[in-house]
């Protein structure tokens, strides 16, 4: 536990540190010049990072679709929904997403399935509060649920009736 404070007390501090020590610098060198802001690039660096940890760019769910479908991401598809936590000590996290792509990758999809060793299931055995807000973004419902397991990691893909509509869901303890 103290380990884990001193770490976080270093994470913190060291952008802090650095963009002091770098605006003192640039300050005495250059008093009353606009270059002593260039000394606040490591907080702006270490910001983009944190952010970019909590709100994940599309191409972290589109890696997790590759993932638990074992195809690749369709081209023309359209995020509605997208949420992951912040990932534990070990790397684990949780990843919903709602797309909605074309009716020919849909099918692909539907019929892939089965025969990538995933089982129909009626409903989500584990719902998260995640899960039940991308569903209260479409009017559509579940036509058919798929999950798999693999070691620590839980997959769950429904498709809905509207033939667009597909909810991925990745988790791992």
């Amino acid at each position: 536990m103290e380990l884990l404070f001193l770490l976080l007390l270093i994470f913190i501090a060291a952008p802090i540190g650095i963009t002091y020590v770098l605006y003192r610098h640039i300050n005495l060198r250059y008093p009353g010049k606009a270059y002593k802001y260039v000394a606040f690039i490591p907080i702006l660096i270490w910001s983009y990072f944190i952010w970019e940890a909590f709100y994940p760019p599309e191409d972290f769910y589109k890696e997790d679709y590759k993932q638990v479908t074992q195809l690749n991401f369709p081209e023309k598809a359209v995020f509605l929904y997208k949420f992951a936590s912040f990932p534990d000590y070990f790397g684990d996290y949780t990843s919903v997403f709602l797309i909605q792509i074309e009716s020919k990758e849909y099918t692909r999809l539907m019929n892939h399935l089965p025969t990538a060793r995933f089982l129909t299931v009626n409903n989500d055995s584990r719902p998260t509060p995640e899960t039940n807000t991308a569903l209260a973004k479409t009017p559509a419902t579940i036509l058919r649920a798929f999950s798999y397991e693999k070691e620590s990691k839980r997959f769950y893909v429904a498709l809905f009736n509207d033939h667009q509509t597909v909810l991925v869901k990745r988790q791992s303890w």
